[in-house]
């Protein structure tokens, strides 16, 4: 009979769940859902403690699954669980990120090298390619790409400074780099260094907005 009582929960559950996302097309007949319904119906008051019966019209009338209170007597005790509590869960997936991020920072030694030798060699190629213009006397074009230059070299100059700070961390196994940061004017260093800061900030909102965000999905 108990085990009746647990194959007959699920199906009732499936097949009302089923119905609640609009799955009627997929052949599912209400006759077996009256049937998963009686079934039910029958073993519900014999059960320790007794299950409310259900009426088939209360059920498929239900809009969301929030309403449908099946879901929390279809197992014993199953609020008392650890994982039913919103705090456990949210301490679980914290858990699985710390444990996450381990394996990130594995795959970062890598990457942080990387991206410090694509940022040398895309400034290398836009200053050849200032040459070969002037070669060829296409001086307008050449002088339109060292302004662009001079901007991107400013831009890489931040990410060089970041990648630097980064490689002096403890966890970090990857090469050795070094901070060559080229600034002609003391204003300029005032704004890579009000750029970084700004763009830390953002950085830490977005985190408090994600931190925020997964509380209310847990709870």
């Amino acid at each position: 009979m108990a085990l009746a009582s647990k194959t007959s929960k699920p199906q009732l559950e499936g097949l009302v769940i089923q119905c609640l996302f609009e799955l009627s097309r997929a052949n599912l007949s209400g006759t077996a859902i009256q049937t998963a319904l009686e079934k039910y119906n029958t073993l519900a008051p014999i059960q320790v403690p007794p299950r409310p019966t259900l009426d088939y019209t209360e059920v498929v009338g239900y809009a969301s699954l929030g309403k449908f209170a099946l879901l929390k007597y279809s197992r014993r005790d199953i609020l008392a669980k650890p994982w039913a509590v919103p705090e456990n869960r949210e301490m679980a997936a914290k858990f699985f990120k710390v444990l996450r991020s381990h394996k990130e920072l594995t795959r970062l030694n890598i990457e942080i090298s990387r991206l410090s030798a694509w940022v040398d060699f895309e400034e290398k190629e836009i200053l050849s390619a200032i040459d070969a213009l002037n070669a060829v006397d296409s001086n307008l074009l050449a002088a339109e790409l060292q302004m662009h230059y001079v901007q991107q070299h400013r831009l890489n100059n931040v990410h060089r400074a970041r990648l630097h700070r980064t490689s002096q961390l403890s966890g970090y196994t990857g090469p050795p780099l070094f901070a060559l940061l080229e600034r002609e004017e003391t204003d300029d260093k005032g704004d890579d260094e009000d750029e970084d800061k700004g763009s830390d900030e953002l950085l830490d909102e977005a985190s408090r907005l994600e931190d925020t965000i997964s509380r209310i999905v847990l709870q």
